[in-house]
């Protein structure tokens, strides 16, 4: 088995179908693919059944009680897993057939590679294309590196850009070895928005990062995605995290020199930004 793919969902029951086709049609086929339900309302359960008997479905879990946390079905997915790569697959995003194809070349080819990812397009819930390319990348004066392939040691990756922010904007064009996983702590179950950067930096500790410039991933932005934090309390959850996540560097990788003294500026200067409006406790 090469490849593992996780589909956590919570009440996307109207995107469910379109992002399994897409699983299902890559033209990449040696995967199985393991389902979550964390306790949906919305009919995505039966959904989900309906695609049980497929052959490429190892397991269908079902929660009774929501985890609380998105990080917490990737870890359990991923104790399931057989293939020697993982992919999360959110279940509001979708991929084009080519995406396994093209994310898993590089890994094939270079074992020092811990992730492999593409680029994305950000689509609105009717599956309107928003954004060709996600441009996360304005903060920096080289920003142009997105628009070719490329392959970085993950230390410099995380000193020159993930430092900064989280560069991988979305998890679903992430492709990742599963031993390099077992690496990484469960810290990520303990946040709701920002996980998925502690684990990029966390694996990247491990391994190199290589980056796919064609747009294979199509990101879905809507009201109840994680990524449209649409009120105070999600707001003030992100920041409390994003300022975990620079405590983390702060203590575990003072070996990249100034990382610590730079990280620590920037965050500073970000939380300042919100304190007045949302009254984050330092």
């Amino acid at each position: 088995m090469k490849v593992s793919i996780i589909v956590p969902n919570y009440n996307h029951a109207r995107f469910l179908e379109q992002r399994l086709s897409s699983i299902f049609n890559q033209t990449f086929q040696d995967f199985e693919v393991i389902l979550l339900d964390d306790a949906s309302t919305d009919g995505s359960v039966e959904i989900l059944k309906r695609h049980e008997s497929n052959l490429s479905v190892s397991h269908l879990i079902l929660n009774s009680m929501n985890s609380g946390s998105p990080f917490k079905q990737w870890i359990k997915g991923i104790s399931l897993a057989k293939g020697k790569y993982i992919w999360i697959a959110e279940s509001d995003d979708w991929a084009s057939s080519e995406f396994l194809e093209h994310t898993l070349e590089p890994l094939e080819c270079d074992e020092d590679l811990a992730l492999s990812y593409c680029q994305s397009c950000e689509v609105d819930e009717h599956g309107k294309i928003l954004v060709d390319k996600i441009s996360n990348y304005i903060f920096f004066t080289d920003n142009r590196r997105w628009l070719k392939d490329f392959q970085n040691n993950g230390i410099n990756e995380i000193s020159n850009y993930l430092l900064k922010l989280n560069t991988i904007p979305n998890a679903s064009a992430v492709v990742f070895r599963r031993d390099k996983f077992l690496m990484v702590s469960d810290r990520c179950t303990e946040m709701k928005y920002c996980g998925d950067w502690q684990v990029w930096i966390e694996l990247l500790q491990h391994g190199n990062i290589g980056f796919c410039s064609r747009p294979l991933n199509y990101f879905r932005s809507h009201d109840a995605s994680t990524r449209g934090l649409n009120n105070h309390e999600k707001t003030k959850q992100r920041l409390r995290e994003e300022k975990r996540i620079a405590e983390y560097i702060e203590q575990t990788l003072p070996r990249i020199a100034g990382i610590s003294k730079r990280f620590r500026s920037l965050n500073n200067q970000y939380l300042t930004c919100f304190k007045a409006t949302y009254l984050i406790p330092h």
